[in-house]
């Protein structure tokens, strides 16, 4: 079954990846390693906790959904932070 992000798009696990990559570098700035990946952990990458909540704050906007800060606990990292984001939508959407 396919997930849906903000105006009901259906959203692959690798659209959802792109998507928290891109808010980590908006979020992370100049600061934000040349390459970052799935697999990285956002605090050993220069992350704080106070970015963290921006970046779940973010993410809510884009998937469109209300994203509790505690989705974190499965990783900080860009996989980790997808895979709960879309766990997040199939809920509220069912």
């Amino acid at each position: 079954m396919a997930k849906t992000a903000a105006g009901g798009t259906a959203m692959s696990l690798t659209e959802a990846q792109d998507a928290v990559h891109d808010i980590w570098k908006d979020v992370l700035g100049d600061e934000a390693p040349d390459r970052i990946g799935l697999e990285d952990d956002f605090f050993e990458i220069g992350g704080t906790s106070l970015s963290l909540v921006t970046v779940v704050a973010k993410m809510s906007e884009r998937f469109g959904t209300d994203l509790p800060t505690g989705i974190v606990v499965n990783g900080a990292t860009i996989d980790a932070l997808a895979r709960s984001a879309l766990e997040e939508l199939s809920s509220a959407s069912a």
